[in-house]
């Protein structure tokens, strides 16, 4: 029944060679349909209440689920392309093939295997819960039920295959079928529940493994296991290109007594990113080797050479928003850039709720100095241009700022968006998750002021200025100079830093100059 048509059929010698363009043509609808149907009726008649009968048809599903996982990711390719070594290194740390990241994988099973499903949401009670929403699933639509039967729902079928993708992408969860009823329609609306192990949600990786540096500054396994990745992946494949890294983190703390635990995690992790990759030309590092490989970024930067700049995870301590940013400096000027974030949505959040709890989640920005800024979602769909807001009425723009308070003054912010007369409340976001938000036109401004004695770090700064500036923007300091980062691992700079279009970037300036004027006259 599967298959059937006129003329003769090519011959594959494997399944796994089939054509993915060809899949309306070997399935129809109607044939789905008499297919499901046959599988109820006989499952219908092995078993004694439904309870039973929703169980073999979330088995049935699995079983589906997982080779459907194996299929997608046998015919995933590697992107190729002119900025190939920072895009294809990102998408690698986000899980390409094998989804590492919690809501990567949701998007995976959301836009990908489940494509015509309303929305991904995120539960409102517990923090490993999610949502997949459909208002009238296909299972169901073709099923009468008996009245004795009414709280029968096909969609444990589903539930299944949404189990068997989780599961064997190593991210293990009990998914439940279940009727919600929607006001003014008659028909309730079907919502697969996924509720994750605990230590699989992602804010465990991010928040819960959170590490004390020396000078009491948070990092956490990731951004240790990040910056390992990134170091030995580079080297190995730009083997004949002298190799600088301008990084974040150093071995310092994990080599010192106690910590041995957290090393041998890093280096789980690390390998375990590797392995998963399934390129097969990656060895399995030693705890020496995971070392070496963060102390590569103690290079000190400057005007001469090229030099790789990293923040393996910017934003540990701000939250829902953080960002993977690589960049490349040659002769002093960043000439790549890529921003990957995972928790961004991929609409706009030019609203004040950045919260990835709707809509697919996961961007990631690059560009190429003279070549313009693209943004595509981590799940491989091709690249888009995207531009800055074109906004020339400051009153009509809206802003950008840090989440956390420590990080920039939110005072001044509000006194220069009452001088611009801007009327919108700020988007706060932390980390260079700001930057591509702002090259998309989310927002028209992006103020960042640092309180005194901060310096501010290059890592900080360098993929999200390119991707801003190739997307039309303008990156500046407050006394309008542009970022220069040729000067080491700090950027020397007057005060704070701003970053909107050229339109408005004249009347931000005279605002900045006012509103810090008028602060240092009240001290």
């Amino acid at each position: 029944m599967i298959g059937v048509g006129s003329g003769k059929m090519k011959q594959y010698s494997n399944i796994l060679d089939k054509p993915l363009s060809k899949g309306k043509q070997e399935v129809s609808l109607s044939a789905f349909a008499f297919l499901f149907s046959e599988l109820v009726q006989y499952n219908q008649t092995q078993v004694d209440n439904i309870a039973e009968l929703e169980r073999r048809l979330e088995d049935a599903g699995y079983a589906v689920g997982a080779r459907v996982l194996e299929l997608l990711c046998h015919r995933e390719k590697i992107l190729e392309g002119a900025v190939i070594d920072i895009v294809v290194l990102l998408r690698m740390l986000q899980g390409n093939r094998r989804e590492i990241k919690l809501l990567g994988i949701l998007s995976f099973v959301h836009s990908t295997v489940w494509k015509v499903a309303d929305s991904l949401e995120k539960g409102t009670e517990h923090e490993d819960e999610y949502m997949i929403s459909e208002k009238e699933l296909l299972v169901n639509r073709f099923i009468s039920i008996p009245k004795d039967m009414g709280t029968f729902n096909c969609g444990a079928f589903v539930a299944g295959i949404v189990k068997g993708v989780l599961d064997n992408a190593g991210f293990p969860a009990v998914v439940t079928a279940h009727f919600v009823p929607m006001e003014g329609q008659q028909r309730p609306r079907t919502t697969i529940l996924i509720k994750f192990a605990e230590e699989k949600v992602q804010k465990a990786l991010l928040q819960s493994d959170v590490q004390s540096k020396s000078d009491k500054s948070p990092v956490t396994i990731a951004d240790y296991g990040s910056q390992a990745l990134v170091s030995y992946v580079l080297q190995k494949e730009l083997p004949s290109v002298p190799f600088s890294l301008v990084a974040e983190e150093d071995s310092g703390d994990l080599r010192k007594d106690g910590a041995q635990e957290t090393v041998e995690r890093i280096t789980k992790l690390v390998n375990d990113t590797l392995a998963s990759e399934g390129l097969g030309i990656y060895p399995s590092l030693s705890t020496e080797e995971v070392l070496n490989a963060i102390d590569t970024g103690i290079s000190e930067g400057g005007p001469s050479g090229r030099h790789w700049v990293l923040d393996p995870i910017d934003g540990t301590k701000g939250g829902d928003q953080y960002a993977i940013a690589l960049a490349l400096l040659d002769e002093g000027k960043v000439v790549l850039g890529a921003l990957a974030c995972p928790n961004l949505p991929l609409a706009s959040i030019s609203g004040t709720d950045q919260s990835p709890s709707h809509g697919e989640v996961g961007c990631l920005f690059f560009a190429k100095i003279g070549g313009g800024t693209y943004m595509q979602s981590l799940d491989n769909n091709s690249p888009v241009k995207v531009q800055v807001s074109a906004i020339d009425e400051p009153e009509k723009a809206s802003f950008f700022e840090s989440y956390e308070a420590a990080h920039s003054s939110h005072d001044l912010s509000k006194s220069i968006a009452q001088k611009l007369g801007v009327k919108a409340p700020p988007v706060r976001i932390d980390s260079q998750a700001k930057y591509g938000a702002l090259s998309r036109g989310d927002g028209a401004i992006y103020l960042r002021f640092p309180h005194k004695g901060y310096r501010e770090k290059i890592w900080d700064h360098a993929a999200g200025c390119i991707v801003v500036t190739e997307a039309g923007g303008s990156v500046v300091d407050a006394a309008g100079k542009p970022l220069d980062f040729s000067q080491g691992r700090y950027l020397d700079l007057d005060t704070g830093i701003l970053a909107t279009n050229q339109k408005i970037m004249p009347s931000l300036l005279k605002a900045v100059k006012e509103s810090i004027e008028e602060k240092l006259a009240s001290l």
